[in-house]
């Protein structure tokens, strides 16, 4: 993660996206105590000084409402797309059984037919719509969290219509951020202890990332937890102050532009397309 919010060397507060977040005094005495385990901890952060969730409206005007998660859930459950701030960029995400919010989705992209992966609670919510065995909940739950092509059972294409349209397979992840998790505890009702992590949840959401620039992307909603990100209404995309390192061999461009990519690193999250 460190590397999704550096914008330039040495990996020092100042160049990261944390930089827009003063210190409190209790985070600042960690910071420079060399005899705390936060010693210069470049995200050290808290409630107070830390980044929190917020919720915009296209234009990045900020929300006055009293939970951002129940929000988003409902708005999700009423078609709208919304922009999902993950470890470096964004999601956009729809309801995956919401078959007007998926085209709708699909027309902002410019995605015809490519199918879509869906994100679910936990492997049992996929129950009914495709065969999961041992080995591939297994994948399913390692940390890093790889999208799983899982067999399609007879009627998932009516459950979740134009998601993976004409094909045998349908691409599914689970959760691996804490405002993954928290959106679907929201979409849970907020029950206590940890029991619902175990249960079937219907949520289950399209997962996609913007395409170039944010071309063509207009999301509904933003959810972020960066006081820093905005919704830029002149490109209609949700953009991050936070810049992903990329990892090609010619990164002091900030690999803004294919021609920046010498040769050309698809590892790089500027150069993708999606």
């Amino acid at each position: 993660p460190r590397y999704t919010i550096t914008d330039a060397l040495p990996y020092d507060r100042p160049h990261t996206s944390m930089a827009g977040f003063a210190l409190c005094p209790a985070c600042a005495a960690e910071y420079v105590d060399p005899t705390e385990r936060r010693f210069h901890a470049q995200p050290n952060a808290c409630a107070a000084c830390g980044p929190r969730v917020t919720l915009r409206t296209p234009d990045g005007a900020e929300l006055d409402v009293a939970d951002p998660f129940t929000e988003v859930v409902a708005r999700l459950r009423a078609g709208a797309i919304v922009a999902l701030k993950g470890l470096g960029g964004y999601h956009l995400a729809c309801d995956a059984r919401n078959g007007g919010a998926v085209a709708r989705l699909r027309e902002r992209k410019g995605r015809e037919e490519k199918p879509f992966a869906v994100m679910a609670a936990n492997p049992v919510s996929l129950d009914g719509l495709a065969e999961v065995d041992d080995a591939a909940r297994a994948v399913l739950e390692v940390s890093w969290r790889p999208i799983v092509l899982l067999p399609k059972t007879p009627g998932c294409d009516a459950v979740l219509p134009g998601v993976a349209p004409g094909i045998r397979w349908l691409g599914a992840l689970l959760p691996y951020t804490p405002l993954h998790w928290l959106l679907f505890h929201a979409a849970a009702d907020q029950p206590a202890g940890s029991a619902w992590l175990g249960e079937p949840q219907p949520l289950l959401l399209v997962m996609t990332t913007r395409r170039w620039r944010g071309l063509a992307v207009s999301p509904t909603w933003c959810c972020s937890t960066t006081a820093r990100s905005a919704c830029a209404a002149t490109t209609a995309w949700c953009a991050c102050a936070t810049v992903r390192r990329p990892s090609c061999a010619a990164p002091a461009a900030g690999c803004r532009a294919r021609s920046a990519c010498r040769p050309p690193d698809r590892r790089c999250s500027r150069w993708a397309d999606t």
